[in-house]
């Protein structure tokens, strides 16, 4: 994997359906272990955007929920999704009892919210994510890509 400087894409306001497209678009362009990480506030729409990747993975977007009281859920597609909800760890010996690490591999793509704890630990392809609110049905969406295999999955948005 060969990092590069960060490119970040402010795409600015979307509405809800916006958001579910583009993240479909990304999921179409994921060929497996690549990892996104989702920032933003509670309600800000990043199981939204989990929603539309699976869109793009072939998974049924009915099937996927927040995973926060089961930290993990894994979903089996064109790829296996592996959603992953950090918000209830206290600390990092949690994470590591978790071994996200050990779920991941090149059929995978791994989506996490709340990754804080975890961004030290991600290895291969990784996009961010950045949420914020603007209005009820509008989202304020910016992506950064941490790598060149990011960089080619993201080139739709030059």
């Amino acid at each position: 994997m060969e990092r590069s400087t960060e490119k970040i894409y402010e795409l600015g306001q979307m509405k809800i359906d916006q958001l579910l497209n583009l993240a479909g678009k990304i999921g179409e362009r994921l060929s497996g272990g690549e990892t996104i990480l989702l920032y933003g506030d509670l309600g800000t729409g990043k199981t939204t955007f989990v929603r539309g990747l699976a869109r793009g993975l072939r998974i049924e977007e009915r099937l996927i929920r927040s995973p926060t009281f089961n930290i993990i859920n894994t979903y089996p597609g064109r790829l296996i999704l592996v959603h992953a909800d950090l918000y209830r760890l206290e600390d990092r010996r949690e994470l590591l009892d978790l071994d996200l690490e050990g779920l991941g591999d090149y059929n995978t793509v791994m989506a996490v919210e709340w990754p804080e704890m975890y961004r030290p630990f991600v290895e291969g392809p990784c996009l961010i994510v950045r949420l914020e609110h603007w209005s009820e049905n509008e989202r304020v969406v910016s992506l950064s890509s941490m790598d060149v295999e990011a960089d080619e999955i993201l080139s739709f948005l030059n």
